[in-house]
């Protein structure tokens, strides 16, 4: 109804004026603009590499304000495509840059080039709806 565009329009008002921020990954990372919490964890073969993340990294969400300068908005449209994100969630969805490279995309995928072997500890950040708990 029309309390749900309402909503929704808001919602799309503070998507586009949230700059995102940058991360050290030390702690959960709370995201009232989009509703969920950051939770990173050093796991067994799974993961970013964390040699790869020492200076931490920046979170945004997809639009052009908030991308890092040399973000490919091409190729982010073509992944999340492959990915089978309804457009309209897209720009609810946390993106996860290390310097100017996309290294995860909310808890959909991991870039290959930042991402730990099978028998490596990396750190594997899952993405918790506020609602949840952290644990």
């Amino acid at each position: 109804g029309i309390r749900d565009k309402l909503v929704t329009g808001v919602q799309r008002v503070l998507f586009r004026s949230w700059p995102g921020c940058v991360w050290s990954l030390q702690h959960p990372l709370e995201l009232p603009e989009l509703g969920v919490r950051l939770v990173a964890a050093r796991e067994l073969g799974h993961g970013l590499n964390p040699h790869l993340l020492q200076e931490g990294v920046h979170v945004c969400v997809r639009h052009e304000a908030s991308l890092p300068h040399a973000a490919s908005r091409e190729s982010l449209g073509k992944r999340l495509q492959e990915l089978n994100v309804p457009p309209w969630l897209r720009a609810r969805l946390p993106l996860i840059y290390c310097a100017e490279s996309l290294v995860q995309i909310s808890d959909l995928w991991v870039s290959p080039r930042f991402a730990v072997q099978a028998h490596t500890e990396g750190i594997r950040i899952r993405v918790e709806h506020m609602s949840e708990s952290v644990t």
